[in-house]
């Protein structure tokens, strides 16, 4: 992870890299199409529990919308797996786009030898802002309330 990578094999590397992914994915998706939905691409469908359609505008407001309390959701086993297989799917992602800059800032430092604890940090920072975005979604108020958590605990 961290040794000395030559310039020279960095592009063949990269090259190996990319062919291996991008082959993985289109075998997966021939074999079975139905796997896009987990992964990490265009959205975080899978891990939408609430069974809500919006509301049809030409039959006015529909009452359900006027309660506060969130609906009963059935959570199932199946739920549950597909949220842990694109949850998996995210962060093994993740790693998988960073190895590549890890790969080429150790090439980049080939003279005086690549810093470990930068490229740890090239591979944990992502993983860590995946989690928050994961985390966030869509919502901007939960994004406010996590800013404003992180701020109190830090005394400021």
């Amino acid at each position: 992870m961290t040794r000395n990578i030559a310039p020279r094999r960095l592009i063949v590397r990269l090259l190996v890299h990319y062919t291996i992914v991008i082959t993985i994915v289109v075998f997966l998706l021939l074999v079975n199409a139905d796997l896009l939905r987990y992964l990490p691409f265009g959205g975080s469908d899978a891990l939408d529990v609430s069974g809500l359609d919006a509301p049809d505008s030409s039959a006015g407001v529909n009452p359900e919308f006027l309660d506060p309390r969130p609906p009963a959701v059935e959570i199932t086993p199946e739920h549950i797996g597909a949220t842990v297989l694109f949850l998996g799917m995210t962060l093994l992602t993740t790693i998988v786009v960073m190895l590549p800059v890890a790969w080429t800032y150790s090439a980049t430092q080939y003279e005086s030898g690549p810093s470990r604890v930068f490229v740890r940090s090239l591979l944990l920072m992502p993983i860590c802002a995946t989690t928050v975005v994961l985390l966030i979604q869509d919502s901007l108020a939960l994004a406010f309330g996590l800013a404003a958590k992180a701020e109190g605990d830090a005394g400021g």
